[in-house]
Formats: structure tokens, sequence, C-alpha cells
């Protein structure tokens, strides 16, 4: 027996009744987070589903979707090549991490693999896996800005459908007197922290 298509987002049907409807775009677009670090490293899992304008989450099979992040590029800002040879974010140092040292940029702009809109949404990890802080510790954020991007002709053009959210990394002093790093987003009330250790 054939298998049906995949299940859409939450309370939509996943396939069209014969004869599909066009011009499907994504709405309703819905955000959630869980502190997948839990202590261990400053790292935020973001869940983002969405529906179809038309009712059935198939009719947005022929369509690519993406995340699409860019982070400060001023004058004042430091950006340079990663070891990718792409263009990356690194946030001043100190107190974050040297920017020699691995995985210490943020590809600037980040946009990882399309993939397909009819899916129904997409896992979204805002982490930092460099946790060699230098000192002398100080107060100090800097923040990336996301879209969710859909294209429906092979990548030519990309529209936005959900955003500007702002993912937004941040060091202070937490209420025990402790150096800590968190980072949280501008859609959920969800954060996770690091207390960074030695002190």
């Amino acid at each position: 027996m054939a298998s049906l298509p995949p299940p859409g987002a939450p309370g939509e049907p996943a396939y069209s009744a014969p004869g599909q409807a066009k011009g499907a775009v994504p709405k309703n677009v819905k955000v959630s987070a869980v502190d997948e670090g839990q202590g261990a490293l400053p790292f935020l899992i973001a869940t983002i589903t969405w529906q179809s304008s038309t009712g059935y989450i198939n009719d947005l099979s022929s369509c690519k979707g993406r995340e699409y992040v860019t982070f400060p590029n001023g004058p004042n800002d430091y950006n340079a090549a990663c070891p990718s040879g792409q263009n990356c974010y690194y946030p001043p140092s100190p107190p974050w991490p040297s920017w020699s040292a691995s995985g210490s940029g943020f590809p600037n702009p980040t946009s990882p693999t399309p993939g397909n809109l009819g899916g129904g949404g997409l896992t979204d990890n805002d982490v930092m896996t460099q946790l060699g802080f230098v000192q002398p510790y100080s107060t100090s954020s800097f923040s990336g800005t996301q879209y969710l991007q859909y294209s429906c002709n092979s990548g030519t053009t990309w529209t936005n459908f959900y955003g500007p959210a702002t993912i937004k990394y941040s060091m202070f002093k937490n209420s025990q007197g402790k150096w800590a790093v968190t980072v949280s987003r501008s859609d959920v009330s969800q954060t996770s922290t690091y207390v960074i250790p030695g002190q």
C-alpha cells in the first residue's frame, strides 16, 4: 500500500485533494525552545513550525525553506575569513574567545542548506561551542538577526516569511557574583546559561 505524505504542522492536513492549490505560501509560524545545554554550554534549540496558506502542507513541497542570520558588520566590528573561507563575525576578545581559537567565529551570514518547505518546520541550534573566554571578563553582548525565507524558483529569489528574530549572546555577572554566558531569543522566553568555571 502506498504511504501518505508526511504529516503537516499541528492542526493542518498532510496532503491536499486531487489538483493541489497553487500559490501556497507559509504562514502561522510558531516558535518554541528548550535549554539543550543544561549548564554544560550555552545551547538553545528552537523548534520552528509553519502551516500552508492553502490548508495543506504538501502544497509547499515544491518550495525550499531556509534560515538566514546576519551578525554585526560595521566599521567597528571584526569580520574575517573563517577556516572554511566564508566570512565570519568575531565578537570582541576579551571577553569572548580569541579570534584565533577554533570555532570562535560566526558565519556571517549564516544560511544552512535549504530544506523542503513541505516538511512544516525546522530546528535551529543557537549555541556557542568555543568556551575559551578571555579575561578580564566584562559585561558584553552581541546579536544575530534571523529571518526565515522561502523560494519556489530553485533559489533564484528568496522571500522572508518570518522575522526578524534576535539571537543574543550575553556575558554578565549572575546573582552569585559569577560570570556567566547566556543565549536567548527575542521570540521565546526560554534561555540557556553557562557559568564560566574556575571562579
